[in-house]
């Protein structure tokens, strides 16, 4: 059976738009928490997940070749690895984002993100 992780981090990222602007009301900082870029970023998600949903439908036959064909090992579907996997995840990202703040093929596509920034 397929546990869908997705299920629980929507209401997780709600929660936490609502956590991060309750602490800037009290700190009385509210610059800290801008509603443009928290409508952005959900926006961007939900973008996100439904390209995914296209590409996944696309590729699945052929990523299920290869991994049938090629695999060298199997990663198995139990709780402590999907967390393994998130955390993993999760450093790639961060690792890809601060270099492309350095490497310029990478600063090509995101300084998009900051010139978005600037609009608001």
């Amino acid at each position: 059976m397929q546990f869908n992780f997705l299920v629980f981090t929507i209401p997780a990222f709600l929660i936490f738009f609502w956590l991060e602007f309750l602490l800037a009301k009290k700190i009385r900082k509210p610059h800290l928490f801008k509603y443009e870029s928290s409508i952005a970023n959900i926006s961007v998600g939900i973008a996100e997940r439904l390209l995914n949903l296209f590409l996944t439908a696309s590729f699945y036959g052929v990523f299920s070749w290869i991994y049938t064909k090629y695999a060298l090992f199997k990663i198995p579907d139990t709780w402590w690895m999907w967390a393994i996997l998130i955390l993993v995840t999760d450093l790639v990202w961060y690792w890809y984002h601060r270099l492309s703040h350095e490497i310029n093929l990478f600063w090509a596509v995101h300084i998009v993100h900051h010139q978005l920034k600037n609009l608001t």
